[in-house]
């Protein structure tokens, strides 16, 4: 299953060209065939909207996911879900998003070796033949 993540913290399968949003697809499917009287809470438990919260979910989300994937699948393009949101997406048209957001606030670089490291790397094309050597500066 190739999964992507779109919208504001939304995960889906993507499955010939097409999005289908696995915790709507999870609730229409504990809604209309399991006959779950909180299909939301359902969906939330079993398949999680957010991507990192879907992965430690581990093998019980996946097997979830997989579940109503088949169902999505069974229902076709017009899947809703409980409430009537659509469920299926056209992948050309729906913006993706980074699949993790970064763990890390700010990027802290140090060059105390680069002076050594470029003259290491000319030394190392001179010796190469390459007739191109990196400008001083």
């Amino acid at each position: 299953m190739k999964i992507a993540k779109y919208g504001p913290d939304r995960i889906a399968a993507v499955v010939d060209q097409k999005l289908i949003d696995l915790n709507i697809a999870c609730a229409s499917h504990a809604a209309h065939r399991l006959g779950s009287l909180r299909p939301y809470a359902h969906a939330g438990a079993l398949v999680p909207a957010d991507l990192l919260e879907f992965i430690k979910a581990g093998k019980a989300g996946l097997d979830a996911a997989y579940a109503a994937l088949d169902y999505a699948k069974s229902e076709g393009d017009g899947l809703r879900g409980p409430g009537g949101e659509l469920a299926v997406f056209d992948l050309g048209s729906t913006p993706l998003r980074a699949p993790l957001p970064s763990r890390a606030s700010k990027l802290i670089c140090m060059g105390r070796n680069f002076g050594k490291h470029a003259a290491n790397a000319q030394a190392a094309r001179a010796a190469s033949g390459v007739k191109e050597q990196v400008p001083e500066s």
